[in-house]
């Protein structure tokens, strides 16, 4: 990536027709801005800096952390991993500070803040590290560590979530910039074919910061444009740059755009539909996707020179974000509990209907035998009931057990990683499976001799698990209540002999 970076401000040199001793600075001011830290130049912060260069460093170190575990990983490994994923774009971030210090004196340039430029890039660069760690390293570091392995589902469902809001703050985006075209084809008068095109890419990689900002508009919030602002509920707008951006913001705000209000509720719903569980998983949920949006919030906005701060709104689009997802998923959560509730009414209610064989057999027995036996063909009748609803539920209990063996494999090909005390995981364990596989190849003799052993082994255990059986106090009671079914009956014929 540095190269990259040198070749790039190698190139800006030589297009501006700046002498090359700015090229330390260049790069410096380069490495800042695709990692969102604030520049300085000319008098002017810039902190508000486009997140689409931003976000290309983000998968660039996605991937190679999630090729560095993909395969095997360890505790100790997967540490100091992160220290170096780290540590290297801090030491970095320093150097550039130094280096805009030090050709501060020649050029037109300052260091930023070093504190809020080491920060935005710690955080930056951790996103970067979870995210490429993958689902199956966080399943495993959970199982490790004891947390349960719905928490990142909840927020995987976070996340899904807010990439779903995302998208309809894009497509809002569009109709907004499609209804103010003129002001787009304005913003774009008194540039050169070549300012068009260099403008138009600023706009793109702003389009992201954008998108965010839209956001925080559609879900209630506002977008701050230094003393202006945007809402579904006014707007105050102050002259913008001319940027094609700037032309999708309403220079008012009439009372049908309160119908989009709507949009982020349809999200969510397509989002997290038959998804969320039950209402703790909802808490997470609504936690998680607050977070989130508090990150993009920061990197989305900044101070943008004499404009001052331009962005969503900090502290509001998150609490708005956990309002509309925590509304729908709890929400989801007693739709859901409610569908349950009337299943198992139904299956009660069918389970308990007089046409049930379980019920049959009884009323023709005791038909059969008289009213002399009626009592006893009662408990009868009672004892076969309850032994078919037992019946049924061991049934039930089977199936479900197999649902879950069959949703399993799934969820066992996606966790490869089995982290133990010492660190291993699978790979290595694996490793010595086979080598232990080779070796009885090797001792083939020894094999069905071992194989005996085992089976006489399983053996003594059924035995002994017979001999040591536990068993139900139901079923007891149920065979002693056929036992005194026998000897009333035996009584009774004795008493008619009489």
């Amino acid at each position: 990536m540095l190269i990259a970076i040198i070749i790039f401000s190698l190139i800006v040199l030589i297009a501006t027709s700046t002498p090359m001793a700015a090229m330390p600075a260049t790069v410096a001011e380069t490495w800042l801005a695709l990692n969102l830290a604030p520049v300085s130049g000319r008098g002017i912060s810039l902190s508000l800096l486009p997140i689409l260069p931003a976000i290309g460093v983000v998968m660039l170190v996605a991937r190679r952390v999630y090729k560095a575990v993909k395969d095997r990983i360890s505790l100790h490994d997967l540490l100091i991993l992160l220290c170096g994923a780290l540590a290297i774009p801090v030491l970095i971030t320093l150097t550039a500070c130094a280096m805009l210090w030090d050709a501060s004196s020649v050029f037109d340039v300052a260091s930023p803040n070093v504190f809020a430029a080491v920060g935005t890039v710690i955080l930056l660069h951790a996103c970067a590290f979870m995210i490429g760690m993958g689902t199956r390293l966080w399943r495993a570091l959970a199982r490790r560590y004891g947390v349960p392995s719905w928490v990142v589902d909840s927020v995987l469902l976070a996340a899904r979530a807010v990439g779903y809001l995302l998208l309809a703050a894009f497509i809002v985006f569009l109709v907004s910039l499609a209804v103010h075209y003129r002001a787009f084809l304005e913003s774009l008068q008194g540039y050169s074919t070549a300012g068009i095109v260099g403008v138009m890419v600023v706009s793109l990689a702003y389009l992201p910061n954008a998108i965010v900002s839209s956001l925080a508009i559609i879900v209630g919030s506002s977008m701050e444009l230094g003393r202006g602002s945007v809402s579904l509920f006014a707007a105050t707008l102050v002259p913008t740059p001319p940027v094609p951006v700037f032309a999708a913001l309403p220079a008012s705000m009439a009372p049908a755009v309160m119908a989009v209000v709507l949009v982020p509720l349809i999200a969510v719903s397509l989002a997290l539909w038959n998804r969320v569980s039950d209402f703790l998983n909802a808490v997470t949920i609504t936690v998680a996707a607050g977070i989130g949006t508090l990150v993009l919030s920061f990197f989305a906005g900044g101070c943008l020179g004499v404009y001052g701060y331009v962005g969503p709104l900090m502290w509001l689009t998150p609490l708005m974000v956990m309002v509309v997802v925590g509304v729908v998923s709890l929400t989801v959560v007693t739709f859901e509990r409610y569908k349950e509730s009337r299943n198992s009414a139904k299956i009660l209610g069918s389970t308990h209907s007089v046409a049930d064989p379980a019920f049959e057999a009884p009323v023709a027995a005791a038909s059969a035998l008289g009213q002399a036996h009626e009592g006893e063909t009662e408990d009868v009748a009672d004892e076969e009931a309850e032994s078919g609803h037992r019946e049924q539920s061991d049934e039930e209990s089977t199936t479900e057990e197999q649902d879950q063996v069959e949703s399993s494999p799934e969820e066992a090909a996606d966790e490869p990683y089995e982290l133990s005390a010492e660190g291993f995981d699978s790979a290595e364990i694996l490793e010595e499976a086979e080598m232990r596989a080779a070796a009885m190849e090797a001792n083939g003799e020894q094999e069905p001799e071992a194989k005996e052993s085992v089976a006489e082994g399983k053996e003594e255990s059924a035995e002994s698990a017979d001999a040591h059986d536990i068993y139900d106090p139901e079923d007891l009671e149920v065979v002693e209540d056929e036992e005194s079914v026998e000897t009333e009956a035996r009584s009774e014929k004795e008493k008619d002999e009489a």
